[in-house]
């Protein structure tokens, strides 16, 4: 299992959760049947993957197939 530190936010989604690291990287897992996850996969992931390619990130959200990621 990953862990997570120094994490500045914390969202979910219906069946999904998200966290910002205080180096604005997002981290996500959860249920992935419609990509929601970013990691370009739909694969169901129980430990956080980090999302590829987001930096800069202050605030999150997800809905029930779906993710939002503010950044810079």
């Amino acid at each position: 299992m990953t862990a997570l530190a120094n994490v500045l936010d914390i969202g979910n989604g219906r069946l999904h959760s998200l966290a910002i690291e205080s180096d604005g990287s997002v981290w996500a897992w959860g249920l992935n049947s419609a990509g929601q996850l970013g990691d370009g996969t739909t694969t169901n992931r129980t430990s956080p993957i980090k999302v590829p390619g987001i930096t800069g990130a202050f605030g999150l959200g997800g809905g029930v197939k779906f993710s939002v990621v503010l950044h810079s």
